[in-house]
């Protein structure tokens, strides 16, 4: 293996780093977009108890509680 990156020659060097770089965005944006962080299970209550027509200020009232990606809209 070492003999494969020695022929490699300067190439390699950075060829690894942005593979490296490239590693460890997917790993944070994994962690970062997990579903409940996205979609907080007290928002999703409430969404499906909603009845259209009713219960519209407490659906507000929790968007402006919990600021996300589902609230962003409201």
């Amino acid at each position: 293996m070492m003999e494969l990156i020695e022929k490699s020659g300067p190439v390699f060097y950075p060829l690894a780093l942005c593979s490296l770089i490239a590693v460890a965005v997917t790993i944070e944006r994994i962690i970062a977009l997990r579903p409940s962080r996205v979609l907080p299970r007290q928002i999703i209550d409430v969404v499906e108890a909603i009845q259209p027509g009713k219960d519209l200020s407490l659906a507000l009232e929790i968007c402006r509680r919990n600021p996300g990606v589902l609230c962003d809209s409201m």
